[in-house]
């Protein structure tokens, strides 16, 4: 404990740092409490969910913000001792549309586990129990495992995503289990990648010879960071985004406020994921640098690469404003992909399983019919793909947890937003602005 006081002396005072978590940068109110953005995000899905996780420890495990993974069931202790109120926190609004009764839209014991047991990556890899991540895509019971799902390659009942209240029948979609899911997301990838060639490396014409590669650009294509160029090229992902939608099996029947719901979800947690994936490929995680998806990079541990005075912000606000998000990106998302090193055809299988993990709250009860198919598809492909092969359940393992650290990550996104439209320092796009409705 002595070990541990002494790490936590990052403050001067403790109105100047997050009192759960020790955070010395970007500390501010939150549900009674100072906390960094990131608890305050925890907090508010916690609560608002109803979660309730169990710690699997002596229910004194440490919460530092330099830490790769927390105790999730510490962390709310320690939100709540320090004074942060659940009733504060805004419960979700639930919307009847039509005929579809209000009830229908509530979450079900299904959705979300009751207990979420707090392991590292490497240990859940070798738990006998269910992950959260897969047991929320999926009904599996407690005594299922992640090996057992994998090596069984045919739909039981139990696993089956067609175990909803909806008739099959009803369904507006098309026969989605007989589209190749997995090499259509990796197709999807594979295009997008192309096309930031295109854009953005100082070689676009190899894309005419199939020269792509997983990553578009080199290290001498890569430019310092500036908010002006970040804002040039921000419509340019969100077409990226607007074809991975349109490109979606199903996607066309779905209704405009699902449609609306996914494609808000591709922009804000697509380009995370991309940023992420673009680092830990370009080997940039070791010298603390961040990889943009409009080939910039800028430095994570200090201010020497991309932190420079600008005509529209000073360096000082971008310390303040874009830093600590950039940090939480390094630490919650660039560090541990680096770690579990996915190729592409396992990037493309996790950007497409995040994405429907992250949004299924707010669709309509027929989306999430096409949700639960898509997963469905996603995971038996990664089953054909990693038959045969001895760590196909740890690499299997590997993806669905990762799913978890978006979660909060989106969260932070919208409140970084947020932040930067109250001071009104960055000009944020039109585009984002009616799509978040600020």
């Amino acid at each position: 404990m002595k070990a541990e006081a002494e790490l936590m002396k990052p403050c001067a005072s403790s109105s100047e740092c997050c009192q759960v978590c020790f955070c010395p940068t970007n500390a501010s109110s939150h549900f009674g409490a100072i906390s960094c953005l990131a608890c305050a995000a925890f907090f508010r899905r916690t609560v608002s969910l109803e979660i309730q996780f169990k710690c699997t420890s002596q229910q004194n495990c440490r919460i530092y913000y330099e830490q790769r993974i927390l105790c999730k069931a510490c962390r709310y202790e320690r939100c709540i001792s320090a004074g942060m109120k659940p009733q504060c926190v805004q419960k979700r609004k639930i919307i009847a549309k039509g005929s579809i009764k209000q009830e229908s839209r509530s979450t079900t014991p299904a959705e979300i586990p009751e207990y979420v047991e707090q392991k590292s990556v490497s240990e859940s890899f070798r738990a006998s129990e269910s992950t959260q991540p897969f047991g929320q895509c999926w009904s599996v019971s407690p005594q299922s495992s992640v090996s057992s799902v994998i090596n069984d390659p045919k739909p039981s009942d139990q696993l089956s995503p067609m175990n909803y209240s909806m008739n099959k029948s009803q369904l507006r979609f098309g026969d989605i289990r007989s589209v190749d899911l997995l090499k259509h997301f990796v197709d999807e990838e594979k295009t997008t990648t192309a096309r930031r060639k295109v854009m953005f490396s100082n070689s676009p014409l190899n894309v005419l010879n199939n020269c792509v590669g997983v990553i578009p650009f080199s290290h001498e294509d890569l430019s310092p960071f500036t908010v002006k160029s970040h804002n040039i090229h921000m419509r340019f992902d969100h077409l990226l985004s607007y074809e991975y939608c349109k490109n979606l099996p199903g996607f066309a029947d779905l209704s405009s406020d699902d449609k609306t719901t996914v494609f808000r979800y591709v922009v804000m947690s697509f380009c995370a994921l991309d940023i992420a994936f673009l680092t830990s490929q370009m080997k940039m995680t070791e010298r603390g640098l961040i990889v943009y998806t409009n080939a910039t990079y800028s430095s994570v541990l200090d201010l020497s690469t991309g932190w420079d005075n600008e005509d529209e912000i000073t360096s000082a606000e971008k310390e303040k404003l874009i830093l600590p998000l950039n940090r939480h990106f390094f630490f919650e998302l660039i560090k541990p992909m680096t770690e579990i090193n996915l190729d592409q055809t396992e990037y493309a299988a996790l950007k497409a399983l995040t994405l429907w993990r992250t949004c299924y709250f707010e669709l309509s009860p027929s989306a999430k019919v096409l949700a639960k198919e898509h997963e469905y598809g996603i995971i038996r492909g990664l089953h054909e793909y990693y038959k045969g092969r001895a760590d196909g359940p740890e690499r299997m393992g590997a993806v669905i947890l990762f799913i978890g650290n978006i979660f909060e990550m989106y969260q932070l996104i919208i409140e970084s937003y947020k932040k930067i439209e109250l001071f009104n320092l960055i000009n944020i796009d039109m585009f984002v602005r009616e799509l978040l409705q600020f």
